[in-house]
């Protein structure tokens, strides 16, 4: 209400302030898309093992009973046996012991978890909603192939990246899963380089600094 710039971190957030502003009559302000930035992992080495990393949440909108529900059926019709290893709170009432080789981490330390990303084949990011969705980036940098609910936003932050899936579709989580566990690491490390250069912190100040020298004209 009371600003005279803002910089936002993807175009579809940009999107979401003029509805916003809209809705509630206000003038919007400038507005600049400056984005984020990723930075290279330290060069150590982690084997890969044969595991997907799920991230979940309480909250509803980032579907977490969906995604275990479509995990498990994933599981029994293509015989994965890795483990699957879920990290973040769970919605009440949500019971993972019936699960083989499932194991649930309710939190872990940022060195822990960019190990597991490191050694994970696949990161699963399902989600009805985001402003920008990091974690697929920073999979697909980290080594591992990001398979994401296919939204306006990580269609414009992933482009043709990784492998998304829609969200009330079973068969095209499915095909997301197995393609990912198909791609090669010569294909991985190409998008993370992409990746890398699209959305680069030099990029970020660069684009801040100028809207607010034009701010300050």
């Amino acid at each position: 209400k009371n600003a005279d710039l803002i910089f936002t971190n993807s175009n579809f957030s940009k999107g979401e302030l003029k509805r916003l502003a809209s809705d509630f009559k206000l003038e919007l302000p400038v507005v600049i898309v400056a984005g984020i930035g990723f930075a290279r992992p330290k060069d150590i080495f982690y084997a890969k093992r044969n595991s997907l990393l799920l991230l979940t949440s309480a909250w509803p909108h980032k579907l977490t009973n969906q995604a275990i529900g479509f995990v498990e059926r994933w599981q029994k019709e293509t015989g994965f046996s890795g483990n699957i290893e879920l990290v973040g709170s769970i919605p009440d009432g949500l019971n993972l012991s019936r699960f083989e080789g499932w194991r649930h981490h309710q939190r872990l330390s940022e060195v822990a978890y960019r190990q597991f990303l490191a050694e994970s084949k696949i990161l699963l990011f399902i989600s009805k909603y985001e402003g920008f969705g990091m974690p697929p980036v920073e999979a697909m940098i980290a080594g591992a192939c990001p398979v994401f609910s296919d939204l306006p936003v990580t269609r414009e932050v992933m482009g043709e990246r990784g492998f998304s899936f829609a969200n009330d579709s079973y068969e095209s989580f499915a095909q997301a899963m197995n393609n990912a566990l198909a791609v090669s690491e010569t294909q991985i490390q190409l998008w993370a380089k992409q990746l890398l250069e699209r959305h680069n912190w030099a990029k970020v100040v660069e684009k801040i600094t100028n809207g607010l020298i034009e701010a300050n004209k």
